[in-house]
């Protein structure tokens, strides 16, 4: 007995999302391929991400953040030492 599959159609604006999902996602896995190939020369490698970064900043951003990025993701109170946090020592006089 023959089995059939039928595929279910979806909307454009569906197909729209599905299609920049798939094309990020392999972005993302050609980035981590660049990053982690051990026969791509250090140069090369150097080459190939600068090309990476301008052709596709957004993809890249997300895997390297900048430092203001980086600090506004982070918003962690910084603990500050005590100001006056100094201990007084006996002053020597001739005097005494």
């Amino acid at each position: 007995m023959p089995v059939y599959a039928f595929c279910k159609q979806i909307s454009g604006a569906e197909f729209e999302q599905q299609k920049a999902e798939s094309s990020q996602k392999a972005m993302e896995e050609l980035l981590e391929i660049l990053l982690t190939d051990q026969k791509i020369d250090e140069k090369d490698r150097c080459k190939k991400l600068k090309q990476f970064q301008k052709q596709y900043p957004d993809i890249y951003r997300r895997r390297f953040p900048s430092a203001a990025e980086q600090s506004k993701a982070d918003k962690k109170p910084k603990i500050k030492p005590p100001l006056l946090n100094i201990k007084k020592t006996k002053t020597f006089s001739i005097r005494n």
